[in-house]
C-alpha cells in the first residue's frame, strides 16, 4: 500500500504563482473564432493518427443540440439533439440522454446513436475508455474493459461510489466520496491504490494526474515516480487538461486570463485574456469569450511549430539592443534584456513557449521615504553573458559608462562577489562607451586563479584591455589601442586570450595575452603573449577605400582562434571596384599566420547596413549567425568534415529581420528528458538565437535556431513518419497495412527532439557527401523497382528516405530505418549508415562489387569503392580467423567489437561501425589500432586510413566530433 498524501497543507501564493493578471481578451495572434455563443465543448483525438489532429463538438445556445466542427470557422453540422453530459474517447462522442435515462455512442452519421447503455448518473471518457456511475448506488463501471488483459464486452464494475473520477491514459482515478483521498485503478491487476490525500477536484489526461488543495485550491500533480505529489500553481477558476500529452490550462480564478502549465512548478504561459471556460484537446486550446460566450480556438499546432522551427515573441519587454541567451546547468535556456530605462531582467525555460515572466536583476527603485536606487544599464550597449562551469556570468555597461558584474550559480538567485551587491562594479573611471566583450579563464595547470579578460571600446576612438581577478578586483593596467573603433576577446579558457581590434586605419588586428613565465613560478602572471607587442598579425582592406564594417566575438575552436568580419576592398587591380564580402580567418595556436581567409557570403550594403556576425561552438561546430543588409537573419556553418570545402549555408533562418546582431547560446536538454519528454515538442542538445526588433517596440523573438536549420535539410532528404505497430510482431508494417506507420505531413509542426539528432547527422559527415545522399538512396531504390511498401513509389525524383519513428523497442530497417523517439544521433547512424553504405555499392552480396553508377552517386571513385569492397569484407560473416584473434576483451582484430563482435558479422556493419567510432570516439579507436599492431594486424588500420582519405579527406577527430589538432 502507497503511503497516503495529505493535501491539506495550507499553500499561500497568488494565482500561478508569478503569472500577472491578465488584461486583454482571448483574442490574441492565434486566437481564431470558430463559431457563435456555446454551451458546452467535448475534445476528440483522432487516434492513431495524430496529424489529423482535433475532432471538436459543441452545443449551441439556446437549443443546447450538438454539433461537429467541419475544420472550417462558423462551419458546424448538426449530429443530434441535447444530452446532459457528452464525453469523448479517442475520436468516439458518447452522450448521456437530459434525462439520464440512457448512453448512447455516435455512430459518425449526422442524426445516427447508438445506445450502449442504461440510466447513469455521470460519465467519464478519455483514452483508458467510457465510464459511467450508476444512479442508484454511485459504482462506477467501464465499458468494454480491457481489464486484466482480456476485453470485457459489456459493462464491468470497478468500484464503488466517489465524489468525481478522471480518465487517463492508462489509468482511471478517482476522488472518494468525502474528498479525503485520490485512488488510482490499475486495470491490469483491476486493483485500486490510494496515491494521494484530501482533494477538492482531480483532473487527469495522458500519463499525468493533477488535484487541488482542498483548502486553499492550488494545484498540483502527481509523480508517479517519486510517489509524491508537487504544488505547481495556485488557484484557478477552472482547469483543463487534453486527453494525449495530458498538458495542463488552467483560468486565472476572476476568469482574467488563460494560461498553461509548462512542466517547471510555478512556471505559466500567458495564452490569452478574458474567458468564460477553456476545453483542452491536444494539440490545440478552446475557450469561450466571458459575455458572448462565443469559441474561440488557439492554434497549438502553430504555437508549436513557432517555438521550433519559427520565430517567437518573448514575454513582452521594450529593448533597443541585442540581448544574451545562454543555457545553463539547472537544465534551463536563460535570456537577458537592457530594457528602455535601462533596467535589467531575465526570463528562462525549459521547453517551447514556457518563457517565465521577466524578473529584473538587482535593485529596483523602493519607494519611501529612502528609495533603493536601482541598477541602471545602458539602453544602447548590448549584455554580455557567459556560462563557466556551473555559473552563469552577466556582464553590462552601466549608465556612468562602468563595467558591472552579477552571476547566477546553480538555481540560487544572482549576486556578486560583493557582499550585499546583486550587482558589482569592475571599473569606477567610466571608461567604457560602447561594445565590450568578456572572455575567463581558468587557474592554469600549476595553479593561479580564475581571471576575467575584457576589451571594450573607450573615448576618442580608442580600445582598452583590463584584466580582473576571481573577485572583480582589477589586476591590470589598463592597455590601448589608438585610432581603434571596437574590440572583442576570445580564449583557449586556460593560458591565452586573443583580441580582434577594428581600427580606422583599414586594419583587423589579432593581438594575443598569455600566461608568461617562468610559468611553474607566476601562473597568475599574465603578460603579451608573443613578446613585447603582443601582435599575432593583421588583415588589411585592400584599397584606399577599404574598411571593415564589423567584427564577430572571438572564439578558441579545433586549435585555432576564429573571427568572422564584414570587409570592402578592392577587387582587383584592373577595374577599380570594390567588393563587399563577410570573411572568416582563422590563427592556429603556436604556428605561424599561414594567411587562412575563407569568404562566407558577399553582399552589397544597404546604405550604412552590414552583416553583423555571432560565432559559437555547437556540438563541436564552428557556426555563425548574421544579421544581412536587408536585416535578415541567415546562419553559416564551417564544415569541420572537410578541410576544402568553405562555409556553408548561408540560408535564411525562418524569415526573421533584426537591425542587430543575434544572439546564440546552447543548451543539452537530453539529460533532463525522460522517455514521455521525447514524444511531444521539447529541446535537445539545440541552439538556441535571441533577436531584436527595435523597428517595433523593441520586442525580443527567441528561436530553437538548430531547429530552424535542421528541419528544411532534413525535409529534403528524409520522409518521417509515426509508427502505429510498435510493440507488435513483425512491427515493420507496409502502406496497406492497417497499422501502417503514419507520414508526418509537416515537420515545422513536429517539435520532438529527434529531428535535432538526424539533422546532427547529415552536419556530422563531410557535406559534399550527405547534401543529397540519402534522399539519393530513397530515389534508387523507386529506381530499382524492387520495393513494394509504398515507401519508395514512383515518381521516383519525389521520394524521400523512410524514417519510422516508434515510442520504443528496437531499432532496424525495414523498407526505411526503424528509430526509437530518443535515439540520439549516434543510434541514428548505426541504421541510416547501412543506406550510406548501400549507395557506395559495399553490399553483403559478394557478387554485386561496387558499380560506376555507385561512384557517380557517392562521389567516390570506382578504384577507391572496389577496395573498400574488399577491405570491409575481410574476416566477416564468422570467419575463424576473426575468433582465433580475439583481441583483449574479446574484440576480434580489425573489428570494433561493438556489442559482441557485431560489426565483425557483415561488410555493410564492419563500414558502418569503423564510421561510428572515427567520429564519435577516434581516440579508442586510435588505441584498438595501436593494440592490433602490437600483433602485426593491420586491418583496423587499413580501414581507418580508407575512412579518412575517402570520406573524411584527412580530418580526424577525438571524441564526438571533436576535431584532432595537428600542430
Amino acid at each position: 500500500m502507497r503511503k497516503p498524501v495529505i493535501f491539506s497543507v495550507l499553500m499561500l501564493g497568488i494565482a500561478f504563482l508569478s503569472i500577472p493578471a491578465a488584461t486583454k481578451s482571448i483574442v490574441a495572434s492565434y486566437w481564431d473564432q470558430i463559431w457563435g455563443p456555446v454551451g458546452t465543448v467535448v475534445i476528440g483525438w483522432e487516434f492513431p493518427d495524430p496529424e489529423k489532429g482535433n475532432v471538436v463538438y459543441a452545443t449551441n445556445l439556446p437549443e443546447g443540440d450538438i454539433y461537429i466542427y467541419n475544420e472550417t470557422p462558423f462551419s458546424w453540422t448538426k449530429i443530434g439533439g441535447p444530452g446532459k453530459k457528452f464525453v469523448t474517447v479517442g475520436n468516439r462522442l458518447y452522450a448521456l440522454s437530459p434525462a439520464g435515462s440512457g448512453v448512447y455512442e455516435y455512430t459518425g452519421t449526422p442524426g445516427q446513436w447508438t445506445q450502449v447503455g442504461g440510466a447513469a448518473s455521470d460519465i467519464y471518457g478519455g483514452l483508458s475508455g467510457l465510464f459511467a456511475t450508476n444512479p442508484q448506488t454511485g459504482d462506477i463501471y467501464a465499458y468494454n474493459c480491457r481489464c486484466g488483459g482480456s476485453l470485457l464486452p459489456g459493462w464491468t464494475k470497478l468500484g464503488g461510489p466517489g465524489k468525481m473520477f478522471a480518465v487517463g491514459a492508462e489509468h482511471l482515478y478517482g476522488l472518494s466520496p468525502d474528498g479525503s483521498g485520490v485512488f488510482e485503478f490499475d486495470f491490469a491487476v483491476m486493483r485500486w491504490t490510494q496515491v494521494g490525500g484530501a482533494a477538492s477536484n482531480i483532473y487527469a489526461g495522458g500519463d499525468k494526474l493533477y488535484a487541488t488543495n482542498p483548502q486553499s485550491g492550488d494545484i498540483y500533480q502527481y509523480n508517479r515516480e517519486t510517489d509524491q505529489w508537487t504544488r505547481i500553481g495556485g488557484p484557478g477558476k477552472m482547469f483543463a487538461v487534453d486527453q494525449v500529452p495530458g498538458d495542463l490550462y488552467g483560468l486565472s480564478p476572476d476568469g482574467s486570463g488563460v494560461f498553461k502549465y509548462t512542466g517547471t512548478p510555478g512556471h505559466w504561459t500567458n495564452m490569452g485574456g478574458a474567458a468564460a471556460s477553456i476545453y483542452a484537446g491536444w494539440p490545440n486550446l478552446y475557450a469561450t469569450s466571458p459575455t458572448t460566450f462565443n469559441l474561440w480556438r488557439w492554434d497549438n499546432t502553430q504555437a508549436y511549430a513557432q517555438s521550433q522551427t519559427a520565430w517567437t515573441p518573448l514575454p513582452p519587454i521594450t529593448s533597443y539592443t541585442s540581448s544574451a541567451v545562454s543555457g545553463h546547468s539547472d537544465g534551463r535556456v536563460y535570456a537577458v534584456a537592457v530594457a528602455f530605462n535601462g533596467l535589467t531582467a531575465y526570463t528562462s525555460t525549459t521547453s517551447p513557449g514556457g518563457w517565465a515572466p521577466w524578473q529584473i536583476i538587482g535593485p529596483a527603485v523602493s519607494p519611501g521615504p529612502t528609495p533603493t536606487p536601482a541598477f541602471y544599464a545602458d539602453p544602447n550597449t548590448s549584455p554580455v553573458l557567459v556560462r563557466f562551469g556551473d555559473v552563469l556570468y552577466l556582464f553590462a555597461r552601466g549608465k556612468d559608462d562602468n563595467l558591472y558584474l552579477t552571476f547566477k550559480s546553480g538555481s540560487n538567485n544572482w549576486t556578486s562577489f560583493k557582499s550585499g551587491l546583486t550587482w558589482q562594479p569592475l571599473t569606477s573611471d567610466g571608461r567604457v562607451r560602447g561594445r565590450f566583450s568578456v572572455a575567463l579563464t581558468a587557474p592554469g595547470d600549476l595553479g593561479g586563479n580564475f581571471d576575467i579578460h575584457v576589451i571594450y571600446a573607450s573615448e576618442n576612438n580608442t580600445v582598452e584591455y583590463r584584466r580582473f581577478d576571481f573577485v572583480g578586483n582589477p589586476v591590470s593596467a589598463i592597455e590601448k589601442w589608438n585610432d581603434a573603433l571596437e574590440g572583442t576577446i576570445g580564449t583557449d579558457g586556460l593560458n591565452q586570450v586573443w583580441m580582434a581590434i577594428r581600427t580606422n586605419e583599414r586594419r583587423l588586428l589579432i593581438e594575443a595575452k598569455g600566461r608568461i613565465g617562468p610559468y611553474f613560478m607566476n601562473p597568475s602572471q599574465w603578460g603579451w603573449a608573443l613578446g613585447s607587442s603582443g601582435s599575432v598579425t593583421s588583415r588589411l582592406a585592400d584599397g584606399p577605400q577599404g574598411a571593415f564594417f564589423d567584427i564577430s566575438n572571438v572564439v578558441f575552436f579545433a586549435g585555432a582562434f576564429h573571427v568572422a568580419y564584414s570587409i570592402k576592398y578592392l577587387c582587383d587591380d584592373v577595374s577599380g571596384r570594390y567588393c563587399h564580402t563577410l570573411a572568416h580567418t582563422r590563427i592556429r595556436l603556436g604556428q605561424p599566420d599561414d594567411g587562412y581567409v575563407r569568404f562566407i557570403a558577399d553582399y552589397t550594403p544597404q546604405g550604412d547596413n552590414h552583416p553583423r556576425a555571432e560565432l559559437i561552438v555547437y556540438r563541436n561546430k564552428l557556426v555563425m549567425a548574421y544579421k544581412d543588409p536587408q536585416g535578415y537573419v541567415r546562419y553559416a556553418r564551417w564544415d569541420n568534415a572537410d578541410p576544402t570545402t568553405p562555409w556553408i549555408g548561408k540560408e535564411i533562418v525562418a524569415w526573421a529581420s533584426t537591425p542587430q546582431r543575434p544572439a546564440l547560446g546552447v543548451l543539452n536538454r537530453r539529460p533532463f528528458l525522460s522517455g514521455n519528454d521525447y514524444g511531444t515538442a521539447n529541446f535537445d542538445n539545440d541552439l538556441f538565437a535571441v533577436i531584436n526588433d527595435s523597428r517595433n517596440n523593441g520586442l525580443l523573438w527567441f528561436t530553437n535556431f538548430s531547429r530552424g536549420i535542421f528541419v528544411p535539410q532534413i525535409d529534403a532528404q528524409f520522409a518521417l513518419y509515426n509508427s502505429n505497430s510498435d510493440g507488435m510482431n513483425p512491427v515493420c508494417r507496409d502502406q496497406n497495412d492497417p497499422f501502417a506507420p503514419t507520414l508526418v505531413s509537416n515537420l515545422s509542426q513536429d517539435g520532438r527532439p529527434f529531428l535535432t539528432e538526424l539533422g546532427y547527422i547529415i552536419w556530422t559527415l563531410p557535406y559534399w557527401l550527405s547534401g543529397t545522399t540519402f534522399r539519393d538512396a530513397a530515389q534508387l531504390g523507386c529506381q530499382a523497382g524492387t520495393n513494394t511498401s509504398g515507401r519508395f513509389d514512383p515518381p521516383c525524383n519525389a521520394v524521400k528516405y523512410p524514417v519510422i519513428i516508434m515510442s520504443g523497442g528496437g531499432i532496424g530497417i525495414c523498407s526505411g530505418i526503424w528509430q526509437t523517439r530518443q535515439d540520439d544521433y549516434k543510434r541514428i547512424w548505426e541504421e541510416l549508415g547501412h543506406s550510406l553504405a548501400g549507395i557506395m555499392g559495399l553490399s553483403d552480396n559478394n557478387n554485386q562489387p561496387p558499380t560506376q553508377t555507385n561512384a557517380n552517386l557517392s562521389k567516390i571513385p570506382l578504384s577507391a569503392l572496389s577496395q573498400a569492397f574488399t577491405l570491409f569484407g575481410q574476416r566477416v560473416r564468422g570467419d575463424q580467423s576473426c575468433a582465433a584473434g580475439a583481441a583483449s576483451g574479446g574484440r576480434c582484430r580489425g573489428f570494433t567489437g561493438i556489442a559482441g563482435n557485431y560489426d565483425a558479422g557483415t561488410r555493410q556493419h564492419s563500414f558502418l561501425y569503423t564510421v561510428y567510432y572515427y567520429f564519435s570516439d577516434g581516440d579508442q579507436l586510435r588505441q584498438w589500432i595501436e593494440e592490433d599492431l602490437q600483433n602485426n594486424d593491420t586491418l583496423l588500420q587499413e580501414k581507418y586510413n580508407w575512412v579518412k582519405q575517402h570520406i573524411f579527406r584527412g580530418v580526424e577527430f577525438k571524441g564526438d566530433n571533436e576535431p584532432v589538432v595537428n600542430n
